[in-house]
């Protein structure tokens, strides 16, 4: 039965659950008391848990649209979940908003009372952090290289 639901679901829906999987199989798993998501949080591979229901700031031009939902997928005996798929769309026709895409989920586990829930950041901002800018230290001089730390300061006669 279970093969079957999955053999009905889509490519995507798919990688939300190995997704899913592959957090939750993991060790080191922190689980916060709540969670408020901001513009700012939103970036690409943020994950999280959280023992009360996520909730999800809309932008000033834009606002969260569910665009898939589904339930009650067994994970294993004792775990069941529950997820939507969340984009950013904007508020008035025409006007340009970033692109996010958010998935949400409810984990029920066995012989709990209360639902766990967990977030997935698929598409987000990207933090990028000036050593992934190194490419260019070819076209800067070579002191502002040295200062952004593109280049490496190791003695050559270190590395024989």
């Amino acid at each position: 039965f279970l093969l079957d639901i999955m053999h009905h679901l889509s490519k995507e829906t798919l990688g939300a659950i190995r997704m899913f999987k592959s957090v939750w199989n993991s060790r080191g798993k922190v689980c916060i008391q709540s969670l408020h998501v901001e513009e700012e949080d939103i970036t690409t591979g943020f994950v999280a848990f959280a023992k009360e229901k996520i909730t999800l700031q809309k932008g000033n031009s834009w606002r969260w649209n569910r665009s898939i939902y589904v339930q009650d997928i067994k994970i294993n005996p004792n775990i069941t979940i529950s997820f939507q798929k969340m984009n950013s769309r904007s508020k008035v026709a025409g006007v340009k908003v970033p692109t996010y895409k958010l998935w949400q989920y409810t984990i029920t586990i066995k012989g709990e009372t209360d639902p766990l829930y967990f977030i997935w950041c698929e598409k987000g901002n990207t933090n990028l952090r000036i050593q992934d800018f190194s490419f260019l230290k070819d076209f800067v001089t070579p002191e502002l290289a040295t200062e952004l730390k593109w280049v490496d300061e190791t003695p050559k006669d270190v590395l024989n």
